[in-house]
Parts: structure tokens; C-alpha cells; sequence
């Protein structure tokens, strides 16, 4: 947790359905289903932050990361 990835098929709002994250792990690129806690969708290409993983499933919870600069 705390990894971030790419969102590769986009993520629908919470309880619609899932999508699919791209992330590095152990120097090898990996696909994982994804769902996530959000009102809006989450769009491809999106940088995510991975939140929880649900090792029954092998479903990742994510978040979009803020992209806005900071003033």
C-alpha cells in the first residue's frame, strides 16, 4: 500500500463496477482489477495511489492522485 500505478481501463464510481490499474512490483510490471471509494470516475491514464489490496479478490483499492500544482 502507499504504491502507486496507472490506470489502464478506467475506474467507475464506488459500487459500479471496476477497472484496471497498471503498477510495478518486484521490477515486474502488473495488471490488477481495481475499485475505488470516489463519486466520480477514475480516467485512463490517470496516476493512482493504491490504498488497499484485497488478497481474496486480488482487487486493489485506489485514489486518484492530485495532479494540481500547489500555490
Amino acid at each position: 500500500m502507499g504504491s502507486t500505478g496507472s490506470v489502464y481501463i478506467a475506474v467507475p464510481p464506488a459500487g459500479t463496477g471496476s477497472g484496471r490499474v497498471t503498477c510495478v512490483l518486484g521490477n515486474r510490471q502488473r495488471r490488477f482489477d481495481a475499485v475505488q471509494t470516489g463519486a466520480d470516475a477514475i480516467a485512463s491514464k490517470t496516476q493512482v495511489r493504491i490504498l488497499d489490496v484485497n488478497t481474496n479478490t486480488n482487487t486493489l483499492t485506489i485514489e486518484a492522485m492530485n495532479t494540481e500544482a500547489v500555490s
